[in-house]
C-alpha cells in the first residue's frame, strides 16, 4: 500500500506537485516510507522511535530495556547547581575561574539570599503580601471601631493610619505584588573581580538574551542604593549555562557567546563594567580546539553537560571536580538532600510533558498532510501511531 509523507515537501522546499502521490508510487515500499517518516521526524524533530518498523513489518513488539540505575542527579537543575556551588568554596572558585577566565581569581563569597540587591523592594513586598497583613488590614476594614494602643495609651493618629491604609490595602497590594517578574538569578557571589552570577536555562527561550541582561544590568544599577558612590560600584559579571546538553541550543557551529561593551569606531576601547558570558552545553563539543587549549574548562563543561549519563567519575579530573560528582552522586542526595533530587526529577519530568506535546502537535501536522493527499484513515493511523479515531476528529 503506497503510504506518502507530504511532510517532507515542507522539509525539503519541494511543492506539493512534485512531490504529489503519483511522484511517489516509485517509493511506495514499505521500507521507503519508514525512511520518509524518519526523515520528516528529524525535520520536526520528533523521536524516530514513534515511527517503529514494527507496525510495518508487523513483527512482535519488542519489551523496552529498562533503564540503568542513574548514579547522578542532573547538575544543570538550578537547586542542584546551587547546591554544588554552595557547598564549598574551592569548587566555586574552580567553576567561576573555568567559566569566566579569570585565572587570578581568588575568592567567591556567595552572599546571603536574604540580601537582594537586585529588587531594593523584596521586603516590602513580603510584608504587604503575607497572610497576616492581608488579616490585620481586612479586619481593619471590615471593624467599625478601632483602636490602636501604643505604650498602653490609645494613640488615635496611629488608628487613622492603620484605618487609611486598610482602606488603600488591595492597590499597595496590586502596586506590589508578590509574584512580580524580579531579576532574581541561581547563584550570586562576590568576588576580588566584582560579582558574578551563574544562570542555568534548559528550556530554550527566544527572549533569554533581554533576560540575563537585565539581571546583570538590575544588579549593577541597584548597588547605588547600599553604596551610594559611583565609585565604589564593582563590576558583574553573568555566567549563562544554556540547555541541558542533550540538544544544540544556537545551532551555528559555536558553544561560548562573549559580550562586553565595545567602542563601534574603535574596538580597543572597552567598559568592562558589565559582561555576559553564554555557553550552549549542546553545542559543545568535548574535542574541539578551545577545550584542548582550557582543560579546566571542558571538565566542567563535561560535569555539566553529561553527568546524569555516566556511571561514574571520569578518570584524571581535577580535585574539584571530583567533589562536584561527588556531591550529585543520588545515592548521597537521596539519604542527605532528598527534596533536591525530587525538585530536580518533578523539573525534567515537566519538561518530558511539554516535549510529548511539541511531539503530539506535530505528529498531528503529518496527519492532516497525509489526509490531504487523500491517503485513508487506517493507513494514516498505521503511518503515525494515532489512533483511527483521532484520525477521524482531525480529519472532520
Amino acid at each position: 500500500m503506497i503510504k506518502i509523507l507530504s511532510t517532507l515537501v515542507l522539509c525539503f522546499g519541494l511543492s506539493n506537485t512534485a512531490w504529489s502521490s503519483q511522484g511517489l508510487v516509485r517509493l511506495g515500499t514499505e521500507k521507503g516510507l519508514l525512511q520518509g517518516l524518519q526523515r520528516a521526524s528529524r525535520c520536526l524533530q520528533l523521536p524516530v522511535r514513534l515511527f517503529s518498523t514494527d507496525s510495518l513489518d508487523d513483527k512482535p513488539s519488542v519489551p523496552e530495556r529498562k533503564t540503568m540505575h542513574q548514579v547522578f542527579s542532573r547538575p544543570t537543575h538550578d537547586r542542584i547547581a546551587k547546591y554544588v556551588l554552595s557547598e564549598d568554596e574551592t569548587v566555586r572558585i574552580d567553576v567561576l575561574k573555568a567559566f569566566t577566565g579569570i585565572d587570578s581569581l581568588t575568592s567567591a563569597r556567595q552572599l546571603d539570599e536574604h540580601y537582594n540587591p537586585f529588587d531594593p523592594l523584596y521586603n516590602l513586598r513580603k510584608l504587604i503580601n503575607s497572610a497576616s497583613s492581608q488579616e490585620v488590614f481586612e479586619t481593619v476594614r471590615d471593624s467599625s471601631d478601632v483602636e490602636v494602643l501604643l505604650g498602653g495609651k490609645k494613640n488615635k493618629k496611629a488608628s487613622e493610619l492603620l484605618r487609611g491604609l486598610s482602606g488603600l490595602y488591595s492597590d499597595l497590594a496590586h502596586a506590589f505584588p508578590s509574584q512580580r517578574n524580579r531579576s532574581t538569578v541561581d547563584f550570586l557571589c562576590e568576588t576580588d573581580f566584582g560579582f558574578i552570577t551563574i544562570e542555568f536555562q534548559v528550556a530554550k527561550q527566544d527572549y533569554w538574551d533581554k533576560r540575563a541582561l537585565a539581571y546583570i544590568s538590575s544588579i549593577y544599577g541597584n548597588q547605588l542604593r547600599t553604596r551610594d558612590d559611583y565609585v565604589q560600584i564593582q563590576n558583574v559579571i553573568g555566567v549563562n549555562l544554556l540547555g541541558d546538553g542533550s540538544t544544540p541550543y544556537w545551532k551555528d557551529g559555536g558553544f561560548v557567546r562573549d559580550y562586553t561593551f565595545v567602542d563601534q569606531r574603535n574596538s580597543k576601547n572597552k567598559i568592562p563594567s558589565l559582561r555576559l558570558i553564554q555557553y550552549s552545553l549542546g553545542d559543545a563539543n568535548l574535542s574541539h580546539q578551545d577545550f584542548k587549549e582550557n582543560e579546566k574548562l571542558r571538565q566542567w563543561i563535561e560535569f555539566f553537560k553529561s553527568a546524569h549519563e555516566k556511571k561514574s567519575t571520569p578518570p584524571s579530573v581535577d580535585e574539584s571536580v571530583k567533589k562536584a560528582y561527588d556531591m550529585i552522586r543520588v545515592d548521597k542526595l537521596k539519604s542527605g538532600h532528598p527534596e533536591l533530587l525530587r525538585s530536580a526529577d518533578e523539573f525534567f519530568a515537566s519538561l518530558t510533558e511539554h516535549d510529548k506535546a511539541v511531539e503530539e502537535k506535530g505528529i498531528e501536522r503529518v496527519a492532516r498532510n497525509l489526509l490531504k493527499d487523500g491517503i485513508d484513515v487506517k493507513a494514516v493511523a498505521r503511518s503515525t501511531g494515532l489512533s483511527e479515531e483521532q484520525i477521524k476528529k482531525l480529519k472532520a
